[in-house]
């Protein structure tokens, strides 16, 4: 039985290192694959290992990472790997909508999309993905807002959505307030570069989070409108944070936004390693 098949990560051969045998019946179906690693494989094709893969049916893991391949796009044929728990096509050239068809792999924990070419919009049926535990998306040109329905995933502790205004995209609309649901959260970052509203009052609710980033990429290349500073609410239960940046606006702003206030209730935060606050050019 085998449970590892991997590509060797410097050449486009399988490595004898890591290279086992496996079971291929008349079928297609590789019974005895649990985990398939092929980053950085060279694979010379628009569309790698498809409709290959998809017959894993087995696969617990799928990793598609640094892959060496012309432009393609996510196959929705993946859908059918329904015993994934992890999958990631980190930095494999992947263009297109993320395929909405992966919400039905609900035994997913760990989800990464990023430093791809994707675009479209945030699947809203990911609400489904209710044991997901991270989710990665940043770097890629999506423009979307973030789901209101993604307030199931309660079990989420990392959320990575910086550099997605670059090609056009950005996340629009306004922070979700139900996403103050996500109590088990301890990183979260958003590049809210065409965002606009009130930062949420009811995040005081997500007391694990130790690493929060709401800011424009860059330089601020475009201006938002987060504004009203930061909840006292905020500075008062989100005792665990490390690291706080909120970039609440930008210095081209018409009209200029107020300088921020910070509540004397900062001094809460007694685990603040790096406090970035900032609205229009006053920083604080």
């Amino acid at each position: 039985m085998c449970s590892i098949l991997a590509c060797n990560y410097s050449a486009p051969s399988w490595s004898p290192r890591v290279y086992c045998t496996y079971t291929y019946n008349a079928s297609g179906i590789f019974w005895h694959v649990n985990h398939l690693d092929l980053s950085g494989c060279n694979t010379g094709g628009s569309q790698p290992f498809e409709p290959q893969i998809s017959r894993l049916t087995g696969l617990n893991s799928l990793y598609l990472r640094n892959m060496n391949v012309s432009v393609s796009t996510a196959p929705a044929a993946y859908s059918a790997l329904t015993l994934l728990n992890s999958l990631s096509f980190f930095n494999s050239n992947l263009t297109g909508p993320i395929p909405d068809a992966y919400s039905a792999l609900k035994r997913l924990t760990y989800l990464e999309f990023s430093s791809n070419r994707f675009t479209g919009t945030l699947p809203a049926s990911f609400s489904a993905l209710t044991l997901l535990d991270n989710l990665g998306f940043a770097m890629n040109p999506i423009g979307s807002a973030l789901p209101d329905q993604w307030s199931t995933l309660n079990r989420l502790r990392g959320i990575n959505a910086w550099g997605l205004s670059s090609g056009g995209g950005g996340l629009s609309g306004t922070l979700p307030s139900s996403w103050a649901n996500m109590t088990r959260l301890q990183y979260l970052v958003l590049d809210t570069s065409h965002m606009a509203g009130r930062l949420p009052d009811a995040w005081s609710s997500l007391t694990a989070l130790s690493f929060l980033g709401l800011s424009p990429e860059g330089l601020c290349p475009t201006p938002n409108t987060l504004h009203h500073g930061i909840p006292d609410a905020w500075f008062s239960s989100l005792t665990n944070l490390r690291y706080l940046r909120v970039m609440d606006g930008c210095g081209s702003s018409t009209p200029p936004l107020p300088a921020p206030s910070i509540p004397p209730s900062v001094g809460g935060l007694t685990k603040l390693v790096s406090f970035v606050y900032s609205t229009g050019l006053a920083d604080r």
